[in-house]
């Protein structure tokens, strides 16, 4: 493999296109691999706000770590353009690699994305050599971003219940059922709880009108919440908790007749 072809394969690698050229690439004592991008003397970019063509003003230093290449950490280097942009002044353009103030590409957070929904975080500082503090930013910033565009308009059918984190501290998780993607993880499980679903629901475009079924268990405080925010929908009970309520009072009817029937005593006539 000739160095034209290895800066072909790691250009595509990094998602380095044109104006942007991959430079060259060295390996440091660390045998860590770092890529030097440039672009095209003369090329303009545009604006990050209006979208317009402006002049290069000047640049700045920034540097990113990308994907392990060959089991070798990889950083991406660049002076990055300063626009001078007549209507928005001078400022740092958007790179097509990474998310501004990052320090990571976007291939290396979606990797991490990734293995966040199988592994904890410390572990995958072990796997990428990062800390857990930069891992954790990744995190918080991707799922924060994601919350924001999250989108409820066609969602019809909703599921809810409640699980405890220590003692008797409640949360409750509600779950669009025919995708089965949760929606909104809350504290309690009261009638609030409900009405502070629906503000979430309603700031993501989701029409509570249109909610047509809801399942939960037999919480008084759902049910009441329930009614007031979702008017239209029909709720459902889920089996376990009728079965355990029936359960519960049939053996309250037990222990009755027993108590006034002591021939009863020992008789399997509920199994």
């Amino acid at each position: 493999m000739n160095k034209e072809n290895d800066i072909k394969i790691l250009s595509l690698m990094a998602g380095i296109e044109e104006p942007w050229i991959l430079e060259k690439i060295e390996v440091d004592i660390n045998k860590d691999l770092h890529m030097y991008v440039k672009y095209k003397r003369g090329e303009k970019f545009r604006c990050n706000q209006c979208q317009k063509l402006c002049p290069v003003h000047d640049t700045i230093e920034r540097t990113w770590r990308h994907l392990n290449c060959f089991e070798h950490k990889t950083y991406i280097h660049c002076k990055v353009p300063r626009v001078k942009c007549d209507k928005h002044g001078v400022h740092l353009i958007d790179v097509p690699w990474a998310k501004a103030n990052t320090g990571f590409t976007l291939l290396f957070e979606e990797f991490v994305m990734h293995l966040a929904k199988k592994m904890s975080v410390h572990s995958i500082s072990k796997l990428v050599g990062e800390s857990d503090g930069k891992l954790w930013r990744i995190v918080h910033r991707n799922a924060k971003e994601y919350i924001e565009n999250i989108e409820f308009s066609k969602v019809t059918k909703i599921g809810l219940d409640e699980t405890s984190r220590k003692g008797h501290e409640y949360i409750t998780v509600f779950i669009d059922l025919d995708t089965s993607r949760v929606m909104y993880i809350a504290e309690g499980k009261k009638a609030t709880t409900i009405e502070e679903f629906k503000e979430f629901f309603k700031k993501h475009n989701g029409i509570p009108d249109n909610v047509t079924d809801i399942t939960c268990d037999m919480n008084m405080g759902y049910t009441t919440g329930i009614k007031k925010a979702f008017k239209k929908c029909k709720i459902t009970y889920d089996k376990f908790h009728v079965i355990k309520a029936v359960n519960e009072a049939l053996d309250k009817v037990r222990k009755k007749e027993v108590t006034e029937q002591p021939i009863l005593k020992r008789q399997d006539i509920y199994g």
